[in-house]
């Protein structure tokens, strides 16, 4: 099944913006509808990008104010005069995408719109694949449910049992002392330093093994990897777990207690 085709509003009310315009954005394989009068044109379809001219207005925020309501998501790109840089920085305020000024020509137009269409696409991607994982408490593992090419992460005992703690309580900031109960790390008579390191070690194997751009040297794709770091520090209080960066599940979280954790000589 083929692409639909992306479309264009050029809100032209002086008459110079829509050759340029119809010109570069048809090279991109773009429908254009043109309008010379924007107050009065009804939005009656949802557009990829919108055009708007705003030279010819001495005062333009009323009109895309209205634009902005009337396009929803649409990508919308400013033409305004060059001396005007206080209009420039409110029509970014406002909402707009991006600013042309003059001098300016079809191959500028097509290279902005090309650009703009080009983000959204990546920004489309990266939301897309959300990772999902699980972490087996008793494996010490930590393997991703929904994205090949990515090994498992091994873990030693006391990582998996804080990383326990952390994952069962998305988006909860818990201190290093509330970390070291929680996980049963006190009562085999590790500080509360225990904690940071063992932080530290686990964010050391989520970058080194899942950050994007990371791939398996058997995966002949390019793996998707993490979008940041899935453990947060909040400053003065702990630590906290992200799940808009990964979704884990613990599973066969009874496997492994506290008192049965042999202790890592190296936490």
């Amino acid at each position: 099944m083929g692409h639909a085709m992306r479309t264009c509003l050029v809100m032209d009310p002086s008459g110079e913006l829509q050759g340029m315009a119809t010109e570069s954005l048809g090279r991109l394989g773009m429908a254009c509808d043109v309008t010379r009068h924007p107050e009065a044109f009804a939005v009656r379809k949802a557009y990829d990008v919108v055009l708007m001219d705003m030279r010819p207005y001495v005062n333009f925020s009323d009109a895309f104010r209205r634009v902005l309501r009337d396009v929803g998501q649409a990508h919308v790109i400013g033409f305004i005069a060059p001396r005007d840089a206080v209009d420039r920085v409110l029509a970014l305020e406002m909402g707009a995408d991006a600013i042309i000024v003059p001098p300016f020509g079809p191959e500028e137009i097509g290279v902005r719109v090309r650009a703009l269409l080009r983000r959204a696409a990546q920004a489309r991607a990266a939301d897309a694949v959300v990772l999902r994982a699980c972490l087996d408490v008793g494996a010490r593992t930590v393997a991703l449910a929904n994205v090949r090419g990515l090994p498992a992460l091994r873990l030693s005992a006391n990582e998996a049992l804080v990383l326990q703690q952390l994952a069962s309580r998305p988006g909860q900031v818990m201190s290093r002392a509330e970390l070291l109960g929680r996980s049963g790390l006190a009562r085999l008579g590790h500080p509360v330093q225990t904690v940071e390191l063992l932080v530290s070690r686990l964010r050391h194997k989520f970058r080194s093994k899942w950050q994007v751009g990371a791939s398996s040297a058997s995966s002949s794709a390019p793996a998707t990897g993490l979008s940041g770091d899935p453990i947060r520090t909040v400053r003065g209080q702990g630590y906290a777990w992200c799940a808009s960066v990964l979704q884990l599940a613990v599973c066969a979280a009874d496997a492994v207690g506290a008192d049965t954790v042999e202790e890592d000589a190296t936490a």
